[in-house]
C-alpha cells in the first residue's frame, strides 16, 4: 500500500496522529516547510531556531504568503493558528512522517552512521540490492546538499521510494540525529562504521559526539544493528548493545586480503572470494561492513559477491582518476583518520615510489583537526602541498597556519629523536614502510596551481593524492561559490603536464 498522502490533510488529524492537542481553528495543510521562501497557501510553517537565523523571526512573512498555521516554540502575534511545542524540530519530524503516511513502516530502511565510510557502505549495499534484481533508493552525501536531509524532505523521499523501490539505504549524520531529522523513521537495520574526531565545533567533545551516534542504536529507532569494532568506539558500542538489541559485530581484521593494486583488491570475506574493483584499504573495510549487513538482511553470499564485484567507482572515494604515468587519487578524506587511511593506502599501492598529497581544511568547521592532519600528512607523505579546501568566510592563511603548526610540532619532536616516526596507530591497514623524516611542505592557496605543482614534482609511478573535497563540484571562497571538481581538474592538468591524451579507458576513470 502506498504511503503517499493526498494533496492536503487536516491539521487536527496530523496533530492527533502525533499525540498533540487539537487546535480550535482547524486548517487544511498542503505541505510542511521550514524555510519562509518555500511557503505557499496552505503550508504549515515550522519555526526552527538555528545557529545563524531563528525561524520565529520569519513567521509574519510566512503568514503573509498564505501559511495555514505555524509550529513554534513560543507565542507569536499572528492571526493564524499556532502549535506551540517544546521542540519544533522534534515535532516537525513526527508531523512530516504523519503527513506522508509514515512511509518507513511500508519500506525497509537501512541507516549507516559513523565518521568515515558511510557513503561507500551505502553505495555498496545499493549495488548488492541491484545484483538481486531489486530497485533501491539511496540518500546521502552524493544525493543532496545535506548528508541526511531535514525531516520533511526525508519523509517525502521515503514516501516516493515506497512506490519505486524495494528499500531505502541512507547515511545518517550526527547532525541529523541531534536535530531530530530521523526521529520518526523506523529502521530495519542500522550499521556503524567507525568514530574519530569530527564535527567537534558542533558536538564539543568526543564523548558527546559518541553519545549522539550511540542514541541511534536503540529499540526505538532500529530492529537490529551491525557494528564494526575496528576502533575502540565500535567495540564499546557493541559491548553496550549486546544485551539491548540484536547486534552483530564485524572487523576488518577478519578479512583475508591477497592482493591490492590500482585496479582493486582480491580478498576473502567469510570464506567468499571477492575481486573488489575499488582500490584502497578503506574500500576493503567498507566492503566487509556491507557484506555483513547484506547477510543480516537475508542476501545470499553469491548475490553479495556479485554486487561487490560489479561496483562502479564511488565518486571521490579513493577514486583513481589517472593511472599513468602518475597515479592520481581523489579522496573525500577531510578528517585525520580518513586522511591517514588514504595515505597509507597510497603507500601500499606504490611502496617503492613517492607519495604526494594536496589538501587543505574547510573553513568554519572544527579547527582542532587541522594540526593533526598536518602532522599525519608530513609523516606519511613524501611531499605535502597545502592549499584551499572550502575556506568559506574564514581567513585561508589562518587555516593553513593551523595545519602547519602540526607539521612544525612534528618536526620539533622529530629533531629530538633518531628521525624515526610512528604511523598508522589509529589505522587497521597493514603497513610497514613509513618515511623516516618530516616531509617538506609547500603552500599554494590556488588549488589548481597546487595540484599542478604536485604533478610537476611527481616522477613516473608516483602517487598523487588530492584530498578533502572528493566528489564536490564547487569551491566556497569567501562569499563566492565557484566551479571546481578535483577529478576534472586533475585530468585536465595531467594531460597538460604529461603532454599526453589520457584515454578514459586506460588511464582515467569517469567521474
Amino acid at each position: 500500500m502506498s504511503s503517499v498522502r493526498p494533496t492536503s490533510v487536516s491539521l487536527n488529524g496530523l496533530l492527533a496522529e502525533c499525540d498533540l492537542p487539537p487546535i480550535a481553528q482547524n486548517s487544511v495543510i498542503s505541505q510542511i516547510v521550514y524555510h519562509s521562501d518555500h511557503v505557499s497557501t496552505g503550508s504549515l510553517f515550522c519555526c526552527l531556531p538555528g545557529k545563524q537565523h531563528d525561524g520565529h523571526d520569519f513567521a509574519t512573512q510566512a503568514e503573509s504568503k498564505g501559511a495555514a498555521a505555524v509550529l513554534c516554540e513560543r507565542p507569536l502575534g499572528l492571526d493564524i493558528p499556532q502549535i506551540q511545542v517544546p521542540s519544533a524540530r522534534a515535532a516537525m519530524a513526527q508531523l512530516a512522517s504523519a503527513f506522508y503516511g509514515h512511509p518507513s513502516k511500508s519500506i525497509p530502511v537501512i541507516g549507516i552512521t559513523g565518521t568515515n565510510g558511510k557513503t561507500s557502505v551505502v553505495s555498496m549495499l545499493a549495488e548488492i540490492y541491484r545484483a538481486a534484481g531489486q530497485n533501491v533508493e539511496t540518500v546521502g552525501t552524493l544525493t543532496g546538499s545535506l548528508t541526511t536531509p531535514e525531516a520533511p524532505e526525508l519523509q517525502s523521499l521515503l514516501a516516493r521510494a515506497c512506490s519505486t523501490a524495494s528499500a531505502m539505504v541512507m547515511e545518517v549524520s550526527s547532525h541529523a540525529i541531534a536535530q531530530h531529522r530521523i526521529d520518526a523513521i523506523d529502521f530495519e537495520l542500522c550499521g556503524f562504521t567507525n568514530l574519530s574526531p569530527e564535527h567537534l565545533d558542533y558536538h564539543q567533545t568526543m564523548e558527546e559526539y559518541f553519545a549522539v551516534k550511540k542514541s541511534l542504536f536503540s529499540a526505538e529507532h532500529t530492529r537490529q544493528a551491525v557494528i564494526c569494532i575496528d576502533d575502540a568506539y565500535g567495540q564499546q558500542l557493541y559491548d553496550w548493545l549486546s544485551s539491548k538489541l540484536k547486534a552483530v559485530r564485524c572487523a576488518t581484521a577478519d578479512v583475508t586480503v591477497f592482493t591490492q593494486t590500482l585496479a582493486g583488491s582480491l580478498m576473502s570475506i567469510e570464506g567468499v572470494p571477492i575481486q573488489l574493483p575499488l582500490a584502497g584499504w578503506s574500500a576493503i573495510a567498507n566492503a566487509n561492513i556491507a557484506f555483513v549487513i547484506a547477510r543480516e538482511l537475508g542476501f545470499d553470499s553469491q548475490t553479495i559477491k556479485a554486487g561487490l564485484e560489479q561496483m562502479p567507482p564511488i565518486a571521490g572515494r579513493f577514486e583513481i582518476v589517472v593511472k599513468a604515468p602518475v597515479a592520481i587519487v581523489v579522496d573525500y578524506a577531510h578528517t585525520p583518520q580518513a586522511l591517514e587511511q588514504a595515505l597509507l593506502s597510497c603507500r601500499k599501492l606504490a611502496p617503492d615510489k613517492k607519495c604526494h598529497v594536496v589538501f587543505g581544511c574547510g573553513g568554519e568547521r572544527d579547527p582542532s583537526k587541522r594540526p593533526e592532519m598536518g602532522r599525519l600528512a608530513s609523516q606519511l607523505a613524501d611531499f605535502v602541498y597545502l592549499t584551499n579546501d572550502n575556506p568559506r568566510q574564514e581567513n585561508p592563511e589562518q587555516i593553513i597556519s593551523e595545519i602547519v603548526s602540526g607539521i612544525e610540532s612534528l618536526r620539533a619532536t622529530n629533531s629530538k629523536t633518531d628521525g624515526h616516526t610512528s604511523a598508522g596507530k589509529n589505522c587497521a591497514a597493514p603497513f610497514s614502510a613509513v618515511p623516516f623524516s618530516v616531509a617538506p611542505y609547500f603552500v599554494e592557496l590556488d588549488r589548481r596551481l597546487a595540484i599542478r605543482q604536485a604533478l610537476e614534482q611527481a616522477d613516473f609511478g608516483d602517487v598523487v593524492l588530492i584530498a578533502g573535497k572528493g566528489h564536490e563540484q564547487t569551491q566556497k571562497i569567501g562569499a563566492s561559490t565557484v566551479p571546481f571538481d578535483d577529478r576534472k581538474v586533475a585530468r585536465e592538468l595531467a594531460k597538460a603536464v604529461f603532454s599526453t591524451d589520457l584515454s578514459p579507458n586506460q588511464s582515467v576513470s569517469q567521474a
